[in-house]
Order: structure tokens, then sequence, then C-alpha cells
């Protein structure tokens, strides 16, 4: 177990659970023998629909839940007891580490004691983490002063007081404009390259994956169903291309599709296709659609396939 951050051995947890109000209670799988390896410094993203048992996952990595059957271990230390937690830091979009009405650098030295760092060691923690995460001028005001991307820049300082060598961030970015998450991930993953840490990210916003992992784990009810590279996941799909057609006014004239080329949407001035390169070329797939629209095109652009279409794509063959 100590070759690994993150471990698990046939994990399972059952709940007891009713279909409606007059039904009899019937034993339902969350997870299911679950094996999972994570090595030391590894980013992955553990991903699955709602309902395919990611957050009870966590809760039994972390020792919140108790298995049914099985076992896990953080960094060689049984799930839940002291040595595990001391390695562990949390950080949740939707819940707060911090206390509302003290100031920050207060909560930060409180949550320092409770794991037994030193005031000289806490502090020495906090000005560091405080300068790599930019919220030294925070430091004296309340989290609920705070806007949402500021409190987080500090909820990740509160999880890694400790110097934790694993991180679960749950939704971290969850609620943040556009400029807050890239920020916030180009901190997270500077922390991480510098202390060599291991990261489980579970998100549903998809350039958090992509910014922050290169592995992916995917988890439908209970059990895993893909484990590997990111770039893995595309499959087949990785020389698809999206192709879209903008068009200046309507028309009649349709494209000859040729092998290789498929529509997905026609909405009179835009256009849609799908292009395997394997087959033909984006060159000669443009050419074409010069030809039969000559003068009418406004606009061309051509896409690799979203990860987010093709997470979909596994979790709708899987049945969800």
């Amino acid at each position: 177990m100590n070759n690994f951050a993150l471990k698990s051995t046939n994990l399972s947890k059952d709940f007891w659970k009713k279909k409606s109000l007059f039904s009899k209670k019937e034993l339902f799988s969350a997870v299911k023998d679950l094996n999972l390896e994570i090595s030391p410094g590894e980013a992955v993203a553990f991903l699955g629909p709602n309902g395919a048992g990611k957050s009870t996952t966590i809760k039994l990595l972390c020792g919140i839940l108790k298995p049914t059957t099985g076992s896990s271990w953080l960094a060689g230390h049984p799930s839940g007891t002291f040595e595990a937690n001391k390695r562990l830091g949390l950080v949740f979009g939707t819940r707060s580490n911090l206390w509302m009405y003290l100031t920050v650098k207060q909560s930060l030295e409180m949550i320092g004691a409770t794991y037994f760092l030193s005031k000289k060691e806490a502090l020495m923690r906090i000005h560091a983490l405080a300068e790599l995460f930019e919220i030294e001028r925070f430091l004296d005001s309340p989290p609920n002063t705070l806007s949402l991307g500021e409190r987080m820049r500090c909820e990740i300082v509160a999880s890694l007081i400790h110097r934790p060598s694993i991180l679960l961030a749950d939704e971290p970015t969850i609620g943040l404009d556009i400029v807050g998450k890239t920020r916030f991930r180009n901190l997270l993953k500077q922390w991480q390259e510098e202390e060599k840490a291991t990261l489980l990210l579970t998100s549903h916003d998809i350039s958090d994956v992509e910014a922050l992992c290169q592995r992916a784990i995917l988890i439908n009810k209970g059990k895993i169903c893909y484990d590997g590279p990111l770039n893995g996941l595309k499959g087949s799909l990785s020389s698809t291309r999206n192709l879209k057609l903008t068009l200046s006014q309507p028309t009649a004239n349709g494209i000859e599709l040729a092998n290789g080329i498929e529509m997905i949407d026609d909405n009179h001035l835009t256009k849609k296709f799908q292009i395997d390169i394997k087959k033909i070329s984006i060159t000669s797939a443009i050419d074409r659609f010069i030809s039969a629209y000559k003068d009418n095109i406004l606009d061309i652009s051509v896409e690799e396939i979203s990860l987010e279409s093709i997470i979909t794509q596994w979790y709708t063959r899987e049945g969800t």
C-alpha cells in the first residue's frame, strides 16, 4: 500500500432505501467492488453523473463512511485513521472549512492547532500559502466579507495548512466566474507541482478536468467504466472533428456528403458537420463546402470533439 497515495480493494457500500413511501426497503449498492490505485503526485479526475457513486466513494476514502465490504488506504494508512487524516486535505465548493465570523488568519491558526502544528510552524505555513494563493490582503477579514472567488482561495489554503500529501477537491470552482476559475486552476496546479502532491478532483466542469488532470476515472452505477489517460477517453472519436459553416443567407443548395462527412445540424444559416479525418482530410472537406456554397459562406470553423461530449457518450453507452 505504501507505493500508492490512494488505494482501494473490493470497496463496496450498500444502503437500505425505499422506492416509495409504502414500499419495503430494498438493498441498494452505491459502490460495488471498487478497485482503485493512484500513485503519489498524480492528478486524477474522478468523474460520474449524479447518482453514479462518486460522492459515496469519496466519503469512503475519507473515512466518513464505513464500507460494507472491502478496504481503502491513504498513503499506506487505513482510511479514517488519524495517520491517514494527517495526510489528507479536503476542499469542497459547497462547504466551508473556515469560521465565518473569525478572520481568515484566526481560522487558519485554529486549523493548524487542530493538526498539532506549533504556533511558529502554523504562521510560517500560512505566510507561504497566503503568498502562493495571493490572499495576504484577506487574512484580517472574515470570510463572509469576501467574494466567492476570494473565499475559495482561502478555503484551499485552509485545506493545505498541515501540508497534506493528498488533496481531494470536490467541485472547487463551483459558482466562480470564468476569470476566477482560471486563476484558481492555475494556482492549484502550481501548488500541486511544487509540493508534488496527489490531487483527486471531482467536477462537472470539464474545463477544470482538462486544466488540472492527466488521468480520468469514470464511475457509473457504482463501478469504474473507464480508467486511463484523459486523451484515451476519446477512443474512436480521436479522429473526429466538428466543422461549423455559417452562411450569409439561406440557400436550397446542399452538399453531396462524401465518405467521412456527416451532417449533424442544419439550421438555415448554420450547418454543422462531423468529419472523420481518417477518411477525408479537413482541406478536402472545406474545398467541397466552398464549391457547394461559393460566395454565400461567412465563416468556417473546425474544432475537436469536446471532452464533455465524449464523456456524455460514455455515460449514454453505459445506460445512464
